[in-house]
């Protein structure tokens, strides 16, 4: 919900948790500036700006993700779709609505970028990292500790990645890659789907047989490509719905794959529940 504050700020309230979120404001930006809501766009980031952005520090021009409707800050850790939706805002009202008024909107978009990027200098901080991944081209859960280590599927927003590298054109071709790896990839070219990821999941059917057992062929001929063209170590999915015992079965098949390739290496298999109301699947 939305508040005003005083005569020139606003935020966007939680009213389950009653706190502001850097998701929040960030989303109600963005909405507003599709509206054209220029005041409520104006209100929601100088609120931001003003609250929950660190001015200095090991997190300077991060957002705190999460503050009381006071200002306070409550977790002073960025959480990363905050500050993309902040920056494709930022652009979407400077390209409606120009940045030669009382906020320039370019400008404040630049120095979020430049937040993302300059965490990781010599001498510098070890606890607060680059929002994005030079190495995976992905964006962090949240460039703080562990969490820099790994990412959020919801967090992937390649279309906000192609609008800024027409404007961040210094990383133009950085920001081309985060797109390209954001992106779901299909294809029929088993080598390349199983040196893809870490993660194999094999969900194909298990149709009855004649005598109403599950027909496992399918399965077991994922499990035998995957054994096949595995060149690294990998964590192989059962669904939860196969018959008690697949997980020996597929395991086994990887196995006298590798050995008829002389190829050991490390996997594991493991199965993945499904979480569904009991009559209702």
């Amino acid at each position: 919900i939305y508040y005003p504050v005083g005569t020139d700020q606003a935020y966007i309230k939680d009213v389950h948790n009653n706190d502001v979120r850097s998701e929040g404001m960030s989303y109600g930006m963005m909405i507003s500036v599709q509206l054209d809501k220029k005041t409520e766009f104006d209100r929601l980031w100088r609120w931001a700006a003003t609250y929950m952005r660190h001015p200095t520090g090991e997190k300077r021009g991060y957002f705190a993700w999460k503050c009381s409707t006071a200002g306070s800050v409550m977790d002073p850790n960025p959480a990363s779709d905050g500050e993309i939706y902040f920056a494709t805002s930022l652009i979407f009202a400077h390209t409606r609505w120009g940045s030669a008024g009382s906020i320039n909107y370019l400008q404040e978009a630049r120095a979020i970028w430049t937040a993302m990027f300059d965490k990781e200098q010599p001498g510098e901080f070890d606890s607060t990292f680059n929002m994005f991944s030079a190495v995976h081209k992905q964006v962090t859960f949240t460039p703080y500790g562990q969490s820099a280590n790994h990412t959020d599927p919801s967090y992937h927003l390649p279309a906000f990645y192609e609008i800024w590298r027409q404007v961040d054109t210094d990383r133009a071709t950085f920001w081309a890659e985060c797109a390209a790896a954001s992106r779901l990839q299909f294809t029929t070219d088993a080598a390349a789907a199983v040196a893809h990821g870490t993660m194999q999941f094999i969900g194909v059917g298990t149709p009855p047989d004649e005598d109403g057992s599950a027909d496992m062929r399918y399965v077991l001929a994922v499990a035998r490509t995957i054994g096949q063209h595995m060149t690294d170590y990998k964590v192989v999915v059962d669904k939860s719905t196969v018959p008690v015992g697949t997980a020996d079965k597929v395991r086994t098949v990887i196995a006298e794959q590798l050995a008829a390739r002389g190829t050991p290496m490390s996997y594991a298999v493991v199965s993945n529940p499904e979480f569904l109301k009991e009559g209702a699947a």
